[in-house]
């Protein structure tokens, strides 16, 4: 279960990223924050990340949970890593949401609130 939960919040951000991006390429997707955001923590710690290692961290769960080959760590994955990975992505396709329509939509606004509070 919580393998699909990874993979469909993975596919809300990145349909919600491509959606924002064609509105305006300019725009910086959530993403593309968290990436920036691990770049520079990374730096902080002595550690040099390109923009590429950056993206392959964020997808390392997700990736390691849709290709199942020798390479695959699925079974050394806790389920708790799962479900925190599914948070982020879900965390920012609602990045992209807000930057998309500048309204903020109750659904939205009620997940974030909770999320925030550590309350999901």
């Amino acid at each position: 279960m919580q393998i699909s939960v990874v993979q469909l919040a993975g596919a809300a951000e990145e349909v919600m990223a491509g959606l924002l991006k064609a509105k305006d390429h300019k725009e910086i997707t959530g993403r593309e924050e968290a990436k920036e955001w691990l770049i520079n923590i990374t730096k902080n710690y002595g550690n040099e990340l390109t923009d590429k290692e950056a993206g392959d961290s964020l997808n390392q769960i997700r990736n390691s949970t849709k290709h199942h080959d020798a390479k695959s760590t699925i079974e050394n994955l806790e389920i708790a890593s799962i479900s925190e990975h599914a948070k982020s992505c879900i965390v920012r396709a609602i990045i992209n949401y807000r930057k998309l329509h500048s309204e903020p939509n109750e659904i939205v606004e009620k997940y974030m609130t909770l999320w925030l509070a550590n309350k999901i």
